[in-house]
């Protein structure tokens, strides 16, 4: 199971002193520790216990990982960084390294018999009851109605009733929790949230469990053992997370996370896609069953096969690689090209590293590129798809030399082809500038250019006749002319937009700028 840094040093610090930057990782994403050799190459996700000996040959080191832990033993590094930690009190790094495997090993074996009750028992209250000696407090799982669904306690009575509030016991508790405005406000929440003593008299760390984005449970840790740390929350989340789809599990077929469960989200992506009148509510069910929250974050990439990758169906192995590439996501075929769905919250990535990785894949594999914004909510999927493939198919026209293609990156020209779909551009741009481009045709001026150059400067005079290459009072002689023929004194900003959109809609951007180069190289090999 992955550990964050901070919930490592927090474990640690039972037993040492120990000196923490400020901005140590919360993020849980920590796989296994390792002690330190010289010479090794730092990598990601990787706990490094290192001695004195180790630390001499790190400080070579200019800049380290920004996913991996550092612990270094006994003495302080001359440098600073956010994942670097000091700790004191033994000298013995094979010890300290001992304890975070032993730590390691408590939370893998925990996730794995969570997992096989999951698959195999389908019982929330083994759960609970595995659960017990590794979180060390007492556990249930409530209905909004106060039904409780399973519980283990610390300090188990031989029954507890299944209502709460149906004793004297719980009646005060319950009574309590109605009329808190508190209660209310967290209901809907979709983080773990730690619900203050100031209620009910007894702290708790809670994960609601919802259905159809509704809360209909929630998962209780209660602070009645042990003083519940601000960086464990992940550790429930995990657990919450089985149990809503235990919960659901008529939504879900077989759970198996690398076959069946990607062919399930394969088969929900792909009426999605195949279906504009698809029931959303529906969707987001089957999704939030399967851990895709409508919370999370996701973007669309859709990648053009050849028609060699087509005929020879090769395409089956690029989905495989896709797979690997990118954690929890489900890459699917779609109309001929390869459409990949991913969840930036549960893989991780931001879109830095995943253009990074994109970029990678493309240049290896030969293949065109496109990608979607970064959107949250199940409603949006079909639309993120959409910009996906307009992504590619404008930006293959507009770039061919490049691989990856970004929807923000041609958004503009998309819009601008929208706009010409019922009338062609002559008819829709600016009525004024088309005879400030029949008079150049007709009398050699240069009008249109000066124009396109003076709006393009922001209304920089001497930057206009600088780029061409006239005079600064040959440049305002233009203006006025300009002026005049359009009849506008070139304040109106609505109608400056609609200039400039209409130099777009005619094509005389880019051509503008061919006649630009032609001028320099020409005075360029005059002088």
């Amino acid at each position: 199971m992955k550990l964050s840094s901070i919930f490592v040093i927090e474990q640690l610090q039972r037993y040492y002193k120990i000196s923490v930057p400020s901005e140590l990782s919360a993020t849980p994403c920590l796989i296994h520790p390792t002690l330190y050799t010289p010479g090794m190459k730092l990598q990601d996700y990787i706990v490094y216990v290192v001695n004195k000996i180790g630390l001499n040959d790190l400080e070579a080191y200019g800049e380290f990982p920004e996913h991996c832990l550092v612990i270094v033993i006994g003495r302080k590094p001359n440098y600073k960084s956010f994942n670097v930690c000091t700790l004191y009190g033994t000298n013995n790094a094979l010890i300290v390294f001992s304890q975070i495997q032993e730590l390691f090993n408590i939370y893998a074996t925990w996730q794995e018999n969570l997992i096989h009750t999951y698959l195999k028992d389908k019982s929330i209250q083994t759960m609970l009851s595995i659960s017990i000696p590794v979180l060390k407090n007492s556990l249930f799982v409530v209905g909004m109605d106060f039904t409780i669904l399973a519980a283990a306690f610390i300090n188990s009575p031989n029954s507890y009733e299944d209502v709460f509030g149906s004793s004297q016991n719980t009646h005060s508790y319950v009574t309590a929790l109605k009329n808190s405005e508190l209660f209310h406000q967290v209901k809907e929440l979709n983080n773990v949230f730690y619900f203050p003593s100031t209620v009910t008299g007894l702290a708790s760390l809670c994960v609601n469990i919802k259905k159809n984005d509704k809360t209909t449970h929630r998962l209780v840790m209660l602070e009645d053992n042990r003083k519940i740390g601000k960086n464990e929350g992940f550790l429930l989340e995990f657990l919450a997370l089985l149990i809503q789809r235990m919960l659901n599990s008529s939504l879900v077929k077989h759970l198996n996370p690398i076959n069946n469960g990607y062919e399930y989200l394969t088969k929900i992506f792909l009426n999605i896609l195949n279906n504009k009148n698809v029931d959303y509510l529906d969707i987001g069910q089957k999704l939030n069953a399967e851990g895709w929250l409508s919370n999370h974050e996701y973007i669309c990439i859709c990648i053009k096969l050849t028609k060699i990758d087509k005929r020879n169906y090769t395409y089956y192995p690029i989905i495989l690689y896709l797979n690997k590439i990118f954690s929890n996501s489900c890459p699917l075929l779609y109309k001929g090209n390869i459409v990949v769905f991913i969840n930036m919250t549960l893989s991780q990535l931001n879109l830095n590293e995943l253009l990074k990785r994109a970029e990678g894949f493309a240049k290896e594999s030969l293949l065109n590129v496109g990608i979607s914004p970064s959107m949250s909510g199940h409603i949006h999927l079909r639309y993120q798809y959409i910009r996906a493939q307009i992504a590619l198919s404008i930006g293959v026209q507009k770039s061919p030399k490049k691989r990856v293609h970004i929807f923000n990156d041609v958004s503009f020209d998309y819009i601008l082809q929208q706009s010409t779909k019922e009338l062609p551009a002559p008819m829709i741009a600016h009525e004024k500038l088309l005879n400030l481009i029949n008079i150049d045709k007709t009398k050699n001026t240069e009008y249109v250019r000066t124009l396109y150059i003076y709006l393009d400067n922001q209304f920089n005079a001497l930057q206009t006749a600088k780029k061409l290459f006239i005079h600064r009072s040959t440049l305002m002689y233009r203006l006025d002319k300009i002026k005049k023929i359009l009849g506008s004194d070139l304040k109106d900003s609505d109608e400056l937009l609609y200039i400039m959109l209409s130099f777009r809609l005619l094509g005389y951007r880019q051509e503008v700028k061919n006649s630009l180069y032609t001028i320099y190289c020409q005075d360029h090999n005059n002088n």
